[in-house]
């Protein structure tokens, strides 16, 4: 699997909205992808964008990309068009997930919380060893 150059940990402690939806401990990327999956067509991302998403980006960095949108999902106009726009920059070279999730991890240290120590959303996971766990702080 291709994809993003962030640890797991860091992306999962960055992007803690996803593990909302997690049934069980995100051990591994794998784990991500299959959540990812689940959780893109809340957002309005269809099977056939998904599949083009993959394809390009690769089904790691597909699955930050999701994490990453959830994280701000209610400020994104077209939820369903945004992961389309990505790609397109993917594919040109000029998108990494990266920059993304290390935002969120920057914006949550400015208002003074990460997802480690917050309770700011149900569900929210720490990083506990080789896996998170859904509702552990």
């Amino acid at each position: 699997m291709l994809g993003s150059n962030l640890p797991l940990n860091l992306v999962l402690s960055n992007c803690p909205e996803i593990l909302i939806y997690a049934q069980g401990d995100i051990r591994s990327w794998h784990d991500l992808a299959r959540l990812a999956d689940i959780v893109r067509p809340m957002m309005g991302i269809t099977v056939e964008l998904w599949g083009a998403v993959m394809n390009i980006m690769g089904a790691i960095e597909a699955s930050v990309v999701i994490a990453a949108m959830l994280e701000r999902v209610t400020e994104i106009k077209n939820p369903g068009a945004y992961p389309r726009t990505l790609t397109m920059r993917s594919k040109e070279g000029l998108f990494s997930s990266s920059p993304m999730v290390m935002a969120f991890g920057r914006r949550s240290a400015a208002w003074g919380f990460t997802a480690v120590n917050s309770k700011q959303t149900a569900g929210q996971a720490g990083v506990a060893g080789a896996g998170v766990r859904r509702g552990e702080v």
